[in-house]
């Protein structure tokens, strides 16, 4: 067992022989979300007569659960991992941390440890694209998605964004097509990869989960082969080098839904080579169709403009199919371009922002790669209207427009936003749960912008006041702003010289502060002071549960006080 920057890497995959023999095995199902319920639905249809016991922390789904299933016992409660020893297998939910000292002592004893993502992905007979990122992966899943499904293809949407993945199994077959939205969470004890995987940028996200940026970046890497994460350190220009990294974890051969790769050197995708149809299909089909003694590669699809992304993944040992590279895959003169082929002109696409091309991009090249015609493509991504609290436009309101980017939890996709929506944005909110993220770029990005007011939630709203105010006080002592001669409170000393020189010209007004506590008090606010034929924009950079229940409740209820104060 393999012990990873604080904390043991799951190793325990169910084959479809373990899987029989679970029911000889005492089980608990930690977590009673949707992920939770979905596990104990499959189990309860594959072993009717089996005893299941069903553990969560939070006490307010106990009056969610069905009291009337037979031979389920559910705790519930800050003493939910009590008494672990008495189980032999725990299927774990995303979002319970796998370094718990409880897990970790019950791993010491010989317990062991899976997820419903493990499970599906050793049971599951047709192809799986796995779709991951720090931001976007939501959208890039359902554009895949609604690509393949005007194509024709049996395809369904499953993990973050469509169904739980155990409950599509009853219907699988060799000629379904999975498009599987997978977080960090789901991602950090996968052990069986996907056929295809598409990745479509990497920055810090989800650091209280996680502990760290590097172990982070692990999770997200382990979605393609080990070789990956093993480099990491090396390659990544936000991890410091560091003698002595380990790989993410020693699985003596890496099995890719049953097939073995031979990993000998970064295997850079030919570029005419392509459809990859041959790929497609079970596991054991394609074992028998190619040569024992040929490569069995899993495809990997990456944003080539996401730099810590595209400097990681030069060391992988799949095969490499990049996209947003400028050559093969890129934008230019308002088209998307393939391989020397226009599929589409940016104007046709209903997303907002240089990010939602990127990503089209990327999905571009997958279905190109697997042959799918571009007519289909192009009226497939054209009809897409996008996701809600994505840069949702909520309408125009006593002449403000206004813009639901609630899905926006860190600054990049907060820089993004403000970047899309440029010199018409005149009012940000932001702030929320405090996650220990570095916000002085996002900071840089709002004082270089019109922005003239921020409306600010408790916690990390305070710490963006803090870096502007610690700003604006540098240019009224007169300080040259530079580096070298920076204040010593002055938090912005790694912005550059010349950046810090160009703010100093440029901003003669700096925005305005207006804190608020809940969505009612933020949007009275927001028709007090942005402008008629100006942009209000919800963009936090921070999660929402210090005051919401999720991104989408905080979501929900800015869109509705915007439609009660107008």
């Amino acid at each position: 067992m393999l012990k990873k920057s604080g904390y043991f890497v799951a190793e325990y995959c169910i084959t479809k022989k373990m899987l029989k023999e679970i029911e000889k095995t005492r089980v608990l199902i930690l977590g009673c979300g949707i992920e939770g319920q979905s596990i104990l639905r499959f189990l309860r249809e594959k072993f009717p007569e089996k005893e299941i016991t069903v553990a969560d922390r939070s006490e307010a789904l106990r009056q969610s659960q069905d009291d009337n299933l037979e031979k389920v016992k559910y705790v519930f409660g800050k003493d939910y991992l009590k008494n672990l020893e008495k189980y032999d297998l725990i299927i774990k939910s995303p979002g319970i941390k796998p370094n718990l000292s409880e897990l970790l002592e019950f791993k010491k004893q010989g317990g062991k440890i899976t997820s419903a993502t493990n499970i599906f992905m050793s049971q599951v007979r047709g192809t799986v694209l796995g779709i991951t990122g720090s931001k976007g992966k939501s959208t890039v899943s359902s554009l895949l998605y609604a690509v393949l499904k005007s194509a024709g293809k049996k395809v369904e949407l499953i993990g973050n964004i469509g169904n739980p993945a155990l409950d599509v199994l009853e219907n699988d077959s060799e000629d379904s097509l999975y498009v599987y939205e997978m977080s960090s969470y789901q991602l950090e004890d996968l052990e069986v990869k996907p056929q295809f995987a598409l990745i479509n940028n990497l920055f810090p996200e989800h650091l209280d989960y996680h502990g760290n940026l590097e172990d982070y970046y692990r999770a997200k890497l382990n979605i393609v082969d080990e070789s990956t994460s093993h480099e990491l350190r090396a390659t990544s220009k936000k991890i410091p080098l560091e003698k002595g990294a380990v790989s993410c974890k020693d699985t003596g051969g890496l099995r890719l839904q049953g097939i073995p790769i031979n990993s000998t050197k970064s295997n850079q995708a030919d570029k005419g080579q392509r459809p990859l149809e041959k790929y497609l299909g079970s596991s054991q089909e394609r074992l028998n169709q190619h040569d024992a003694n040929e490569k069995k590669v899993q495809i990997v699809f990456y944003n080539a403009g996401s730099e810590d992304l595209a400097a990681v993944m030069q060391n992988s040992q799949s095969t490499l199919i990049p996209f947003n590279d400028g050559e093969n895959s890129k934008l230019k003169d308002g088209k998307l371009i393939y391989k020397e082929e226009e599929i589409i002109q940016s104007q046709e696409i209903n997303l907002l922002g240089k990010h939602n091309l990127e990503n089209a991009l990327g999905v571009i090249a997958l279905c190109k790669e697997l042959g799918i015609e571009n007519e289909v493509i192009r009226q497939a991504l054209s009809e897409f209207k996008g996701l809600e609290h994505r840069l949702e436009y909520v309408g125009s309101f006593r002449g403000i427009g206004f813009y639901n980017d609630s899905i926006s939890t860190t600054p990049e996709s907060t820089i993004q936003a403000i970047e899309t929506l440029e010199d018409n944005l005149d009012t940000l909110i932001v702030g929320g749960l405090d996650r220990g993220y570095d916000f002085s770029e996002l900071v840089e990005s709002i004082l270089q912008s019109k922005i003239r007011n921020l409306i600010l939630f408790p916690e990390t709203g305070k710490k963006i006041r803090d870096l502007i105010t610690n700003y604006e006080l540098g240019i009224m002592k007169g300080k040259n702003l530079q580096a070298s001669s920076a204040p010593s409170n002055f938090p912005l000393v790694s912005w550059k010289a010349d950046n810090l020189r160009q703010l100093q010209d440029d901003i003669k007004n700096l925005p305005k502060f207006y804190e608020v506590n809940n969505m009612q008090e933020c949007l009275k606010t927001s028709f007090q002071v942005t402008n008629r034929n100006k942009i209000c924009l919800l963009s936090p950079a921070a999660p929402s549960y210090n005051l919401f229940k999720n991104f989408a409740e905080r979501g929900s209820l800015y869109k509705k006080f915007i439609q009660k104060y107008s």
